[in-house]
């Protein structure tokens, strides 16, 4: 990230006093993100929810059973995920959730007609009852795919990537809880712009470590390119 950032300043900004003053606000940037990104109490903050928006969702999102063969798919790659995350700690780079302790694996389903699904940094995994609907029923193939991706959002740290964004850039001093629901109203366009390009290359890196999971899952990696192909026809909300 900070080489990346670094040569944004350079490329930007060819005199050499902008050039220190982008320099300068890189490193603040920097320090509050990482003073973010190691503090539990900000972890715990993205991953949990009051007891009243909990009951807010459940009348807004009213949720429903997961079919079994599902949860069955979920179960499966969260253990191949957590010996991953085993892995990574005895190798270069670990994986970024190695150093968060331990999760708290699980599958929801909620009732919509649009396809959705997400992820928040605890590991609670919530998918739309769209896919399995008789109408667009995905195969198991896809669908696990779709968890291999959402698994891959955790392993990847990105819920508290961006949960660290909110709190950054939130206005009037707002704490993660307040600024991630208002995030994208709160964003002047170039940091919406920023959001957006951040926004893919997440995207980006969860299909392709999903492509890992599955791998390791003894299942075909491409399955992941198979499910994008499909859920391309059709309006998707979410990640």
């Amino acid at each position: 990230y900070l080489e990346e950032a670094t040569n944004n300043c350079r490329l930007l900004n060819s005199d050499s006093q902008s050039l220190m003053i982008c320099l300068q606000e890189l490193i603040t940037r920097s320090q509050l993100l990482f003073t973010c990104e190691k503090n539990m109490s900000f972890w715990r903050e993205v991953s949990e929810s009051t007891p009243e928006q909990q009951q807010l969702k459940a009348e807004l999102t009213p949720q429903v059973e997961v079919p079994a063969q599902i949860n069955e798919m979920f179960t499966e790659l969260t253990k191949v995920a957590d010996r991953l995350i085993l892995q990574s700690k005895r190798s270069y780079p670990p994986l970024p959730i190695a150093d968060l302790g331990s999760l708290s694996w699980s599958l929801k389903g909620y009732q919509d007609d649009a396809f959705n699904a997400g992820s928040i940094a605890n590991g609670n995994v919530e998918i739309s009852s769209a896919y399995w609907s008789p109408g667009n029923k995905f195969t198991d193939s896809e669908i696990r795919a779709f968890l291999a991706h959402e698994i891959a959002h955790v392993l990847l740290n990105h819920p508290l990537q961006l949960g660290c964004l909110a709190f950054e850039w939130g206005q009037g001093g707002l704490g993660i809880k307040e600024a991630m629901p208002n995030l994208f109203d709160l964003l002047p366009g170039s940091r919406l712009d920023a959001l957006a390009h951040f926004s893919f290359t997440i995207e980006y890196a969860a299909d392709e470590y999903a492509m890992t999971l599955l791998r390791e899952a003894k299942h075909d990696p491409h399955d992941m390119i198979r499910a994008l192909e499909r859920i391309s026809l059709y309006p998707i909300h979410g990640t």
